[in-house]
Parts: structure tokens; C-alpha cells; sequence
């Protein structure tokens, strides 16, 4: 991790305040925010609530509130958001830097430039997984701390249905919340085909799997450095307590990390 030696500041010996300093510190506070959300969350790939952005639904109508997320090893605003529409749902879709408000500092050339900016998630109306994530589906940082959690530890309870290969890994931190069974999983595959992936997940608690709204899916590909939603849904051709997911190999064969979160009733 950067961090500045300022054993050489003494006395009446000052060091020049440049842009490299300023901007040698603003990453070294960035990546330990990065490894630490990291840690919690398993992974930069998913878009993770730390704070706010509550979701709501009533009828066509949607809101979600401002807050906070973290995502792709930065943490990001969020203002808050509403919008009506009969087949479209919000979704995190964007990360900019808004200007907006913010003075801008005079630079030696005599001119004004945008400088302090605040970097934002955006949230649009669109299909769902249009986005980085739907809203109603991100993950929220407190549900997956690992505080008061069962931990399963072990490649039992996990099949791979396509293409070919092998489980190297799965665990999965659960717990029950107001009857609700809150899961939390990694899983790690090698697999050598090019059929679209398919696994079959064993649930750490039997129960109905009818609240796919809580679901969150992502697949990251090492081979091609690459992440993309995937789904997970109840599959009535196996037994109540497993879960079926799903999503495109795009024909590329290697190690595969499936990390997500997902809710359900306990029964």
C-alpha cells in the first residue's frame, strides 16, 4: 500500500506540493478502502449497498433512495432516483464524476478546470440485467458480514451440470432473518467445454424458492479477465432444496469464480 516517508521533513525543510504528492496519497487511501471492501465482499465485480438505496415498488412506480455503493474498487454516490414504467425496472447503470457545484481551482495557465469531482452510480430504467446490477437485486454489505453466520465449507451440495468439469471450491455463510434464509456463497470451477455454464447449487437450509427478487449472480472468467451477471431461479426438475444457476460460457474454457447472494423462505 502507498504511504509517504516524511522523515525528511525537518526543521526548515519543506517539500513541494505537487500533483504526483496529491495524487500518490488519494491512491493510497483508495486501496486500502479497495482491499478491505474486497475482503468483506468477496469481490470488486458485484455492485455492493453500504449505506441507503432502498428500493420500493408500487405498482408501475419506483424508488430507490440515495446512498452509497461499492463497486469495481471504488465506493460511489448515489442520488436518489424515480421512474414509472410497465416493463422496465431501475438498475445501476453508470459511473461518472459530477462536477456539479464543485469550485473549480485556477491552474497556472490562468484557467478554470474541473478538479473536485464526485464520483457517482447512476441508476436508469431499463430491462433487467441491462445494467451493472438491478437495483431490487444488489447485495447489501451488512446481510454479508460474516458476524453471526453458519459457515459451509465444502464442494458437497454442488454439481455441474455444463459443460464438463470440475468443483474446486464452495462456501457459503447463511443465517435467518425474520424466517428468511440469507445466503452467501463463492464457488470455484475449472471447466473445459463450450456449452452454456449450468450448476446445480444444494440450499444450506430446505425451503421455497419463491423470492428470486433477492437474487444476485455474478460470474467472473479469469481467462478472459471478465465478469457478467448470471441467474439463479428454482428448477422443478431437481430437489426442493437446490437452487439451478445459469449463464453463457461465451466459449471459453478455464477457472471460473461464481459469487452471490441469495434470499429465501425458510419451510
Amino acid at each position: 500500500m502507498k504511504q509517504n516517508n516524511f522523515t525528511h521533513v525537518l526543521g526548515g525543510i519543506g517539500m513541494e506540493n505537487t500533483s504526483t504528492l496529491t495524487r500518490f496519497v488519494q491512491e493510497g487511501m483508495l486501496e486500502r478502502f479497495e482491499a478491505l471492501l474486497k475482503a468483506l465482499t468477496g469481490s470488486s465485480n458485484n455492485v455492493v449497498i453500504l449505506d441507503g438505496c432502498t428500493y420500493n415498488k408500487s405498482g408501475d412506480d419506483y424508488t430507490v433512495s440515495e446512498g452509497s455503493v461499492y463497486y469495481n474498487g471504488e465506493v460511489l454516490s448515489v442520488d436518489s432516483f424515480a421512474g414509472t414504467h410497465a416493463t422496465q425496472v431501475p438498475v445501476f447503470k453508470q459511473v461518472i464524476s459530477d462536477y456539479t457545484g464543485q469550485n473549480k481551482p485556477i491552474y497556472k495557465d490562468g484557467t478554470f478546470k474541473d478538479t473536485h469531482g464526485v464520483r457517482k452510480m447512476t441508476i436508469v430504467m431499463g430491462a433487467t440485467g441491462s445494467g451493472f446490477t438491478d437495483c431490487s437485486a444488489a447485495i447489501v454489505l451488512p446481510n454479508i458480514m460474516p458476524t453471526e453466520w453458519t459457515l459451509l465449507n465444502s464442494t458437497t451440495g454442488v454439481s455441474l451440470i455444463s459443460p464438463s468439469g470440475s468443483v474446486s471450491g464452495y462456501k457459503c455463510n447463511w443465517k435467518e432473518v425474520d424466517g428468511d434464509i440469507i445466503m452467501n456463497f463463492r464457488l470455484s470451477l475449472s471447466i473445459s467445454g463450450t456449452s452454456s455454464l449450468s450448476i446445480l447449487l444444494q440450499l444450506p437450509v430446505p425451503g421455497v424458492l419463491n423470492r428470486e427478487e433477492w437474487g444476485s449472480c455474478t460470474v467472473e472468467l479469469s481467462t478472459l479477465n471478465q465478469s457478467w451477471p448470471a441467474m439463479m431461479i428454482r428448477d422443478n426438475t431437481h430437489a426442493a432444496d437446490k437452487v439451478k444457476i445459469f449463464t453463457s460460457n461465451n466459449g471459453n474454457n478455464g477457472t471460473v469464480l461464481v459469487t452471490g447472494q441469495f434470499r429465501y423462505k425458510k419451510g
